[in-house]
């Protein structure tokens, strides 16, 4: 996010209309400050109005999800002054805290990495492929130009298969997380070029056959990282 974003997100949640959630980029990490409390407020989908939140309120520890649901997106909305109201449109849950203080834009991926890894069941209204995908994107962008190009390519060839696509997403992530990506790549395209080329693409990455979760366990531990099948 740029310095000006920033500039301007700030000013709207100072302004009489307040920041709408539904209004920022995904992934936009929003620290906002009451009389006792801080609140982090990950924006996940501002179209869908769902957002991670952590806090050092009691409460609402975190993270915790909130979705609003697309009616009530706007409802989102963070302006000093006055209280946060987070509204859950399907468990019809509410949350509001105190005044808002302060209002700051926190340009951290490694927090907001930390607030994602931490929430191992998909916010409200998403599925768990959709969240896995979305974590793995704000790992990806971490990763140096080359990797994180290859990296795109190699996810899109499973695509059209949703287990294998939210398997190797969650593989790439792991890797990267653990800067084991370079050491990963070899191993992820021989891994293709003898087995998951050969499946077809709306079964490819699956676990098909007896040997299937073998190439995600050995990858896993020649790299160091937990074996993604548990």
């Amino acid at each position: 996010m740029s310095e000006d974003t920033a500039i301007q997100l700030l000013h709207e949640a100072n302004s009489d209309e307040g920041l709408r959630v539904s209004s920022v980029e995904p992934y936009t990490l929003i620290q906002v400050h009451t009389r006792n409390s801080v609140y982090e407020v990950l924006v996940i989908s501002p179209e869908r109005g769902e957002v991670l939140v952590c806090s050092n309120h009691p409460r609402w520890p975190g993270p915790l999800s909130w979705n609003s649901g697309q009616l009530w997106q706007d409802c989102i909305t963070i302006q000093v002054g006055k209280p946060l109201y987070l509204y859950d449109s399907e468990t019809k849950e509410g949350m509001d805290t105190s005044r808002v203080r302060k209002v700051e834009i926190i340009n951290n991926d490694l927090r907001k990495n930390e607030m994602l890894n931490a929430k191992d069941v998909p916010a409200t209204g998403v599925s768990k492929i959709e969240f896995i995908q979305k974590r793995a994107e704000v790992s990806i962008s971490n990763a140096p130009t080359e990797l994180r190009e290859w990296a795109d390519g190699f996810i899109s060839h499973f695509r059209n298969c949703n287990e294998g696509h939210h398997r190797i997403c969650k593989l790439i992530s792991g890797a990267i997380d653990a800067e084991m990506l370079d050491q990963a790549r070899p191993l992820l395209e021989e891994a293709f070029q003898q087995h998951w080329s050969y499946q077809h693409p709306e079964r490819r990455g699956a676990l098909v056959t007896l040997n299937d979760p073998g190439y995600y366990s050995n990858i896993c531990n020649q790299i160091g990282i937990e074996d993604i099948l548990g």
